[in-house]
């Protein structure tokens, strides 16, 4: 229990599911490089720091949000991020930036603004645990953008695509299955109780 927030049986079913879909989806980057000391073993140990990480903030924030409004826990999560991050910041590199290069940190600081807001305004109406699964989903949106925007044939000289195996597809599937039977089946066993429920 988290927060007061019951894990039904669908749910947990629901994680399990998503759990494998991530394994099959980055099962052809791991396998191969387990035992030659690759770079790829680096980042995927990245990705799972970043997505403890991310658990963990998600939590801290659910917590933060019985005592403070969702514009306040916001205000400290950037507020503590631009005093940590702008000592390390070289400010001289922006003098050398081109219109398309201030066009993608705009788009990007944007996105950043409405994603984290989004994030926590979900928090505010929805259980942690369906936060986190739709936050699962985060890779398979990546990769899936990149080989939508490589197939149009934007910036070929910037962006190249990554092959998905026949595993990757799976999983990709599997994650997708996974997100969406956990965020609409228990809506729709409350409505077919409600249903069949006498009047």
């Amino acid at each position: 229990m988290f927060f007061k927030e019951r894990l039904s049986a669908i749910q947990l079913s629901c994680l399990f599911t998503l759990a494998i879909g991530i394994i099959l989806f980055f099962h052809p980057n791991i396998s191969g490089h387990i035992n030659t000391g690759s770079k790829v073993l680096i980042g995927v140990g990245i990705i799972e720091f970043s997505a403890l990480s991310w658990a963990c903030y998600t939590l801290l924030q659910k917590s933060l949000m019985a005592k403070l409004s969702t514009s306040n826990v916001l205000l400290c999560v950037f507020g503590i991020g631009m005093v940590l991050l702008t000592p390390l910041t070289d400010f001289t590199r922006l003098t050398t930036l081109t219109g398309f290069d201030w066009s993608i940190a705009l788009f990007c600081a944007f996105n950043t603004l409405i994603a984290y807001s989004a994030l926590a305004k979900a928090l505010v109406f929805w259980p942690a645990a369906q936060v986190s699964a739709v936050v699962a989903v985060a890779p398979v949106i990546s990769f899936t953008s990149t080989a939508f925007v490589v197939a149009m044939g934007w910036w070929p000289n910037l962006i190249k695509a990554h092959h998905l195996s026949s595993l990757s597809i799976i999983g990709i599937i599997v994650i997708v299955g996974s997100v969406a039977a956990m965020q609409l089946l228990p809506h729709l066993l409350t409505q077919n109780k409600q249903i069949e429920r006498p009047n």
